[in-house]
């Protein structure tokens, strides 16, 4: 509201905690300072202790924000809760994704949850705000996350940020009270570092103006005791006010106007009683005087300009007027019953009068009467001039009241009528944009009929045309379907031939006759590749196609001839790749793109090819890993990645890479000891190979 007037970017005094409004003074830096150190260090417990308003909230987010994200930061800002409730908040906190239903499960995943931080090189930080909420059974539940530690350090680091009382708390469990590293209490500012906070927010916001007064300043910090909210509340407010005065500067008089509007309980105070009593003795002597010296010559109330805005001055600027009044009027009852005594003492004893008066004084006591009655009509007069002074003054100021009451009322419908008016234009702005798009709209809905009339002699071409090519598909369709029936009867002579191929096959491997067996194989490609070609839509002939390459390849390799294997297995494997990637999610196609890249590297090893081999090897392992990863149930994915692992041992084993086959023998040993650990029988060639791997990775049995 106030931000152009003082030219101002930011609200300065807002009452929530920012960290780019952070003021470190000698008692915040040194808390900073202990905090950084304390989770750097992993020192455990720190307190915090601090009144409401002191800038525990602002501290512990810019320390947060100092880390940025290399921190697991969890801030618990109601820690009244019950235990499972607490543990289940603290998670939530964390970001754990579980809900809990009992301690002993809740510490081991917290235990999981800070090693896997301290892998990551992340610290663990719990920070617990309003402490004193906590009851004694928390705290001591709160202790245990101390006992998280790894060798050489704890890992988790606990910060309690409350008021004084949690102190005492601590102070009664000596476990609890041990483990605290370090407790600082936030002291209220001095009235130097209040005007260097109130300065540095000014300036945070966007000015370097002085826009307080040092005697603005001092009022601030003695009404609020040097509290930082508190400094807040009576800034924003004094700036609220004067801007609505439209001052630029802000004095200790808008300080005190400001903390009619807040019901925050400040440190206002008191005059001392010696000064009250000082006061009311000279008012008490004011109102006791004679009124005689009042009288010495007649009453002048000059005007006084003055604000009526409050209540307090209305009664500051009433009373010199009602006490002069009161005076005139003492004054003239005091006079007449002194006139009316002194007609009564001449009155008494009539004839001791007569026999005793001469003429010559009866001239005094008439003159005397005379001044008197001069006396009563002067006070008569100043009394009437009072009246009139004060009616004038009432009309006066009345008027300059409801002068201001309806400017305060013009204000108010001027400020509606500018809201009004900024509702008016923005539903002009709203109507001018919708007729726009309907000018648009209705351009677009034009063109786009005037590009259908002309598109009406094209469109009847084109249907024509679109007739003769039905007519010309219908001729294609026969043929097609003919060249169909044609294949399909190949196929089914081809599937025939397959059969009869492999029955050959097996007849000539039962046999040991591997040269008949290669040509079987042989044989089968063609076939397959025949099939795979006159349907390539159909995944089951593509799938034969790299069964029978891959047979091909084993009959070659049992020969010795690698090369002719190592081409086999490569076209295979052209094939289950184009597979894998034309429909990744199904397992079988991965499975049998897993086999291929085994195979290859197989015959790669044995031509002395180890980079190759080491580059197959690990293709296949990482399918294995897919596939394991997508069903951890399945045993045939899991021997699948162990058997990568150990080829990937052996290799690195071959090129004298003890650390790496080392790895790889530990990762194997892994992977088929959980099957084991899963309940699963394990043969007993897996059993030996089981052997193998605790002996090569040196797991301790």
């Amino acid at each position: 509201m106030y931000l152009n007037h003082y030219q101002l970017k930011l609200m300065p005094f807002e009452i929530g905690p920012d960290p780019k409004f952070l003021w470190l003074g000698s008692k915040h830096k040194e808390a900073f300072a202990i905090l950084r150190y304390g989770i750097l260090e992993s020192k455990g417990f720190i307190v915090i202790i601090g009144e409401p308003g002191t800038g525990k909230s602002t501290l512990l987010n810019a320390t947060a924000a100092n880390f940025g994200s290399n921190i697991r930061f969890a801030r618990i800002t109601d820690p009244a809760l019950d235990e499972m409730d607490f543990f289940n908040f603290v998670a939530n906190a964390f970001e754990m994704g579980k809900t809990f239903q009992s301690k002993a499960v809740f510490l081991s995943q917290l235990e999981e949850f800070v090693k896997d931080a301290e892998a990551q090189s992340k610290k663990v930080i719990l920070v617990i705000d309003e402490a004193q909420r906590l009851t004694p059974h928390m705290l001591e539940q709160i202790s245990v996350f101390s006992n998280i530690e790894t060798p050489g350090q704890k890992v988790v680091s606990c910060i309690f940020a409350g008021q004084t009382e949690f102190l005492d708390m601590v102070k009664q469990y000596r476990a609890l009270a041990q483990r605290v590293f370090f407790s600082h209490i936030l002291q209220p500012l001095t009235q130097s570092e209040t005007d260097d906070y109130i300065a540095y927010r000014l300036k945070v916001a966007g000015t370097e103006e002085s826009i307080f007064t040092a005697t603005a300043v001092q009022e601030i910090f003695r009404l609020s005791g040097g509290n930082p909210r508190l400094i807040n509340i009576l800034c924003d407010q004094a700036l609220l006010s004067g801007y609505a005065l439209g001052k630029k500067k802000i004095g200790p008089e808008l300080i005190k106007e400001s903390t009619e509007n807040t019901l925050i309980p400040l440190n206002a105070q008191k005059e001392p009683a010696a000064e009250v009593q000082k006061q009311q003795s000279a008012k008490q002597s004011v109102l006791t005087a004679p009124a005689v010296e009042n009288t010495t010559e007649p009453s002048r109330i000059a005007p006084v300009k003055t604000d009526l805005r409050t209540p307090a001055r209305k009664t500051a600027y009433w009373a010199p007027i009602a006490l002069t009044v009161f005076l005139a009027l003492a004054a003239y009852f005091y006079l007449n019953d002194g006139f009316r005594a002194t007609s009564t003492g001449s009155q008494t004893n009539p004839g001791q009068a007569q026999s005793s008066i001469q003429p010559a004084e009866v001239t005094p006591g008439a003159g005397e009467i005379g001044r008197l009655q001069g006396q009563i009509l002067e006070l008569r007069r100043q009394k009437d001039d009072a009246e009139t002074r004060l009616r004038e003054l009432q009309t006066r100021f009345g008027a300059l009241e409801k002068d201001q009451q309806e400017l305060k009322a013009a204000k108010a419908r001027v400020a509606e009528f500018e809201n009004a008016m900024a509702l008016k234009d923005k539903d002009l702005s709203a109507t001018d944009q919708k007729l726009k798009e309907a000018e648009k709209a209705l351009a677009q809905e034009k063109n786009a009929k005037d590009r259908r009339v002309g598109d009406f002699p094209s469109k009847e071409a084109a249907i024509a045309e679109l007739q003769e090519k039905l007519e010309s598909a219908g001729s294609a369709q026969d043929l097609l379907k003919g060249e169909v029936d044609t294949l399909k009867k190949e196929n089914t002579r081809l599937q025939a031939q397959l059969v009869e191929i492999n029955n050959q096959k097996d007849a000539a491997e039962a046999r040991g006759r591997l040269e008949e067996a290669a040509r079987a194989f042989g044989d089968e490609v063609g076939i397959a590749k025949k099939l795979a070609a006159g349907d390539p839509s159909n995944t089951q002939w593509q799938r034969d196609f790299v069964v029978s390459y891959n047979k091909l390849g084993d009959v070659a390799e049992a020969h010795g001839k690698l090369e002719e294997a190592a081409r086999a297995y490569g076209d295979g494997l052209a094939i289950a790749k184009k597979l894998a990637a034309d429909d990744p999610s199904n397992t079988q196609w991965q499975r049998v793109l897993y086999v291929s890249y085994i195979k290859l590297g197989d015959v790669a090893e044995a031509r002395g090819r180890l980079e190759e081999a080491v580059r197959a090897y690990g293709d296949s392992l990482g399918i294995a890993k897919k596939l394991a990863a997508g069903d951890p149930s399945n045993t045939q994915w899991q021997r699948d990645l162990w058997v990568s692992y150990w080829r990937l041992a052996d290799m690195a084993e071959r090129q004298e890479k003890a650390g790496e086959a080392k790895g790889y023998w530990k990762q194997a040993f892994d992977v088929l000891s959980g099957i084991e650990k899963q309940g699963l029988q394990l043969s007993p060639q897996d059993r030996q190979s089981l052997e193998t791997l605790r002996r090569k990775a040196g797991a301790a049995p």
